[in-house]
Order: C-alpha cells, then structure tokens, then sequence
C-alpha cells in the first residue's frame, strides 16, 4: 500500500513540470488503513456513484440552511465520481475517489486567486440531486507563477483539522480497497442531510396538521 504514496509523489512531480493549473481530487494518499479517508452515506455505507467537486463559492456563499442557494453559488473547477477507478489502487472501489483534471493555468490577477477552494461532496451522481452533502475547506487558490499549484480533496486532512464545514468523522470497519485486512479501520466523512428550511419545515408542519386533522373528521 506504501505503492499509494509513491504514486502520488510521481504523479505531483510530474504535474509540477506542466503548463495547467492541477486540482488532484484523491483521498488515497496514503496507504495506512488509519489515515484513508473514505467518502460514507448517512445509513453508513461506503459511497459508490457520488460526486466530489473542488471549486469556489460566490455570491451569499455557503449556506447550511439552504442548500440550493448554496448551490447556485457554487463554481466547479474539478469533479470526479466517487467509486469509479483508481490508479492507485487498480480498481474501482466504494468510498474512493482518484482522479486528475488539467486546467487552463491561473495567471496573476485571475479573480480565482486568494479565493478559498472548497470540496463539495454529494451521495448521488450530481450536487443538484443529491441527498445528503460533506463540504470541506481544502486551500486557498493561488496563481500558477511560475510553477502551477496542485490541490488535494482528501477528507481525512478535513477532519482532522478544523476546516469541515458540513458532514461528521465517521468509521468504516471492513477491507474498503481490496487490500487490507477485513478489519481494518477506516476514518470515514460521513455525509449529513441538511436542515429543512425554515419554509419548508413550516410547510411540511402544516401538511401534517391538515392530513391528522382530516383524519379525525373521517
């Protein structure tokens, strides 16, 4: 697994000699059952099919309380599957994300630099559909001068420290990546349902009120 690590740095080193702008969404970049950082669904299950997206937020920003504003202020940069295939460790696996998006480097004076870079994490194949979300602080965006920066999604590096904004630690106990032992132990970010609106929880209280009261008439 020490095969994981080893491929991050070449992968790094190679990017570092490019002329684009990397945002590197990984969270197998080492390979100690304790430090992976899986992406876990809210019943605790690994996550296959989600979607991690690395980008900036604009307008009223994040909002805990209202996700689909949050939404619309949201700009991708970089976004890959969670589950689908992984370099690193040959093969597909539920909870991992690994991939590598190329883009046009940031100059000086971009309106990108000194913006803080975000990952927003999904359990259904878009942020638009998705159910429950994880969201996390990774960097804050610099120019590409001389050499391009690369940023990284792993969750583990968010738990650890203070920059989850969305989502809990959690655990997974099992052989996530098809190379440790059954029970290995892996620190997980466990995904989190947001918090019906203020409208909506009124709506939905009302509805209940008219369904209990129409029931005692019958």
């Amino acid at each position: 697994m020490k095969l994981k690590l080893a491929y991050l740095i070449g992968a790094l080193t190679m990017a570092s000699n490019s002329n684009a702008a990397v945002y590197f969404l990984t969270n197998v970049t080492s390979g100690y059952a304790y430090s992976d950082g899986l992406f876990q669904d809210t019943d605790d299950s690994l996550i296959s099919g989600g979607i991690v997206a690395m980008g900036v937020f604009g307008g009223t920003g994040f909002d805990p309380n209202n996700i689909a504003t949050s939404l619309a202020n949201f700009t991708t940069l970089a976004s890959a599957q969670i589950g689908s295939n992984s370099t690193t460790l040959a093969g597909s696996f539920a909870g991992y994300v690994e991939t590598k998006v190329d883009t046009a480097a940031v100059p000086l004076g971009d309106p990108l630099v000194g913006q803080d870079l975000f990952v927003f994490v999904g359990n259904e194949a878009t942020l638009a559909t998705s159910t429950a979300f994880g969201l996390f602080k990774t960097a804050v965006h610099g120019a590409d001068a001389p050499l391009e920066r690369t940023y990284l999604a792993n969750p583990f590096d968010a738990i650890a420290g203070d920059a989850l904004l969305m989502g809990v630690a959690g655990t997974f106990t099992g052989n996530a990546s098809g190379f440790e032992a059954p029970n290995a132990e892996f620190t997980t970010l466990k995904l989190a349902a947001p918090v019906p609106e203020p409208s909506a929880a009124i709506l939905g209280g009302l509805g209940a009120l008219i369904a209990c009261v129409r029931r005692r008439r019958n």
